[in-house]
């Protein structure tokens, strides 16, 4: 098993917590205090300048495995934003988690000839707010080949 973790909360928020992961930042990208807590930093992302976080290489997310992505997340505005997207050319799947509007949606589809493997969606329009701090999540089991999604700790 192996864990990948950016806390985007302290010192460099672009540090993976094994060092082997660490991001860039990517047009200027930032921290601001507080976070969520009240306390420490948070890695602020502006969409408006195409500002996000460039991680060093894949990280290998297959069918084969199962896996987990959270992440806290401040809305400001229902459009699109990206979470996470692995998609390279050297792993034929691409797995992208992503907002838009009120919707949590995964994607898991086959790089090499653009279809859909997996695609899987939940509407959080009754739960969220804008302008409010939220942990989204969602799992992905390969035995059973279903993804599971979280909105602060509650499966939806």
């Amino acid at each position: 098993m192996v864990d990948y973790l950016w806390s985007f909360d302290c010192g460099d928020t672009r540090e993976d917590l094994t060092g082997l992961y660490n991001g860039t930042a990517v047009n200027g990208a930032v921290t601001i205090s507080p976070d969520y807590s009240g306390q420490g930093k948070a890695l602020n992302l502006d969409r408006k300048q195409n500002q996000y976080i460039i991680l060093p290489r894949s990280l290998n997310l297959t069918l084969n495995t199962s896996f987990t992505v959270t992440s806290w997340l401040l809305i400001a505005g229902y459009l699109p934003k990206t979470i996470l997207s692995d998609c390279n050319s050297f792993n034929p799947i691409c797995i992208t988690f992503l907002i838009t509007d009120t919707t949590m949606n995964i994607d898991i589809s086959n790089w090499d000839n653009a279809t859909i493997i997996q695609t899987a969606f939940v509407s959080f329009q009754n739960y969220g707010c804008q302008a409010c701090w939220m942990h989204v999540a969602f799992s992905f089991n390969h035995q059973t080949g279903s993804t599971i999604f979280y909105f602060n700790g509650m499966q939806i």
